[in-house]
């Protein structure tokens, strides 16, 4: 009964350094499972931090677009208005035409009136 009692014990002794080793095994696996974790969180930050950036930059650009929009509707508007200006300005130069006529026109008159006037 003593052989088996010491077969029985030198089993159980390699039963438990299998599970002390086993452990280690586990333990070394959690550390493992862990440092990725560790590394998931700083990635998910990054992007956390990567996309506020994006954010940032898409205000950004709806103030630049908005902006934009504002100029070219000012321009569309002053674009709107050249016609109608375009034909002031041709009114003005037929009224610099009638108003040069007039004006040649009295003076010729002056210096005709001035020639054959009588002398006092």
């Amino acid at each position: 009964m003593s052989t088996v009692t010491k077969f029985d014990l030198k089993e159980i002794k390699e039963l438990i350094t299998g599970l002390g080793e086993n452990i280690q095994i586990i333990d070394h696996r959690m550390t493992n499972l862990e440092n990725q974790m560790t590394n998931l969180e700083n990635q998910m930050t990054n992007l956390e931090n990567r996309m506020t950036n994006l954010e940032q930059g898409f205000q950004d650009f709806e103030k630049v677009q908005i902006e934009t929009n504002t100029k070219i509707s000012m321009i569309e508007t002053s674009s709107q208005k050249i016609p109608d200006l375009a034909e002031k300005v041709g009114e003005l130069k037929n009224w610099k035409q009638i108003g040069l006529a007039l004006f040649g026109t009295l003076v010729g008159g002056l210096i005709t009136y001035l020639i054959k006037m009588p002398n006092p």
